[in-house]
């Protein structure tokens, strides 16, 4: 995987929306390597969840990311009581959607950050810019820069995609 230029603070909680196959969920587990991942893709941990929210919650420990929490929006009711007592650090992800937006954010409204992580911005699989943005490209990085936003446009921003070409 590449450096993604997104970044988030372990200050507070969070909710990483974008969309399928953005990046989420492989970026995260990098960003928060000692945080317990659980998805709710996985029947037995939905199973889990929608048995008894509380317990599934206290269970993960101080610090975890939940994947697809739109599967089971109850769980938001015991990360809020846990954030509020300052137990837990929670890094929540979902796919994109205002529904699911609202029903999470509307429960935890004042404890989380919301955040967008969008697919791959251009150029953001080749590294740190090579040369000042405010000075003009040389020819030869100019042509460079054409054939690559080329490409980009006809594959698409999406990390599989550019860890490919």
């Amino acid at each position: 995987m590449f450096f993604r230029w997104k970044r988030f603070s372990e200050k507070h909680s969070l909710l990483v929306m974008g969309p399928r196959r953005a990046g989420k969920s492989t970026w995260l587990k990098s960003e928060f390597p000692d945080h317990k991942y659980v998805t709710l893709d996985d029947l037995d941990e939905l199973g889990r969840a929608n048995k008894d929210p509380k317990h599934f919650i206290e269970s993960l420990g101080p610090k975890f990311i939940i994947d697809e929490v739109q599967r089971c929006p109850e769980v938001t009711l015991p990360i809020k009581k846990l954030i509020d007592e300052k137990k837990i650090h929670a890094v929540l992800t979902g796919s994109t959607g205002l529904r699911i937006r609202d029903k999470l954010a509307d429960t935890l409204a004042g404890r989380i950050e919301i955040a967008s992580f969008p697919p791959c911005i251009f150029g953001e699989d080749k590294g740190p810019v090579l040369h000042p943005l405010d000075q003009a490209p040389t020819p030869k990085e100019a042509l460079a820069g054409r054939r690559a936003l080329e490409e980009f446009m006809q594959f698409g921003g999406f990390p599989e995609i550019l860890n490919q070409t």
